[in-house]
């Protein structure tokens, strides 16, 4: 495992090139980090020929594979690539795997948020209980409304995140005398 030489976030430099004698793609990838002792550290930790294609969905998937065996996929601080046409999906495959992991580290922030939201936003006296709180009390702008996270829409977790923000302090409230809230509480 590379992450015990290193304490700090590792930066990766990966090009691919073709064999002239077999006309074979290969791939390699390197490992910049500075050692505890202050001294730059680099290691070639994936060198091998790439089958059957060298498409930027297979490259992708290559250096995904690289980092999860050498346990340093959540270590990573850059990766720096050529200008090759197929690096292009290689970074969009890149983010989305990048992004995807990210979210499940935070699937159950935004899981207790959503639940939030749904419960403060429930049909009743509660939702409009809640806003006059959050203006009366708090002095915010309840033209802003919540935003709830639904699948169809691209930004819409953003925009919940975003809006939950905002009413933050009326939220750590809100869970202070409301009993049944605060199981759904993230203070909590």
């Amino acid at each position: 495992k590379l992450g015990c030489y290193t304490l700090g976030l590792i930066c990766l430099t990966s090009d691919n090139w073709n064999s002239e004698h077999t006309n074979d793609e290969y791939i390699y990838i390197t490992a910049h980090w500075v050692y505890k002792d202050w001294k730059l550290q680099n290691r070639i930790i994936r060198f091998r020929a790439l089958f059957p294609s060298c498409d930027g969905l297979n490259i992708a998937n290559e250096l995904v594979l690289c980092l999860s065996q050498w346990g340093i996929d959540n270590k990573i601080f850059s990766i720096t690539l050529d200008n090759a046409s197929y690096n292009d999906v290689r970074v969009s495959c890149l983010k989305n795997c990048f992004l995807k992991a990210g979210l499940e580290l935070a699937d159950d922030v935004v899981g207790n948020i959503q639940n939030e939201i749904k419960y403060i936003k429930k049909p009743g006296i509660r939702r409009k209980i809640f806003y006059d709180v959050a203006n009366k009390s708090f002095h915010l702008n309840v033209t802003k409304k919540f935003c709830q996270d639904v699948c169809v829409r691209r930004n819409s977790t953003y925009l919940m995140l975003e809006s939950s923000l905002y009413y933050k302090d009326v939220l750590d409230y809100w869970g202070q005398w409301d009993k049944d809230y605060q199981i759904f509480a993230l203070s909590n």
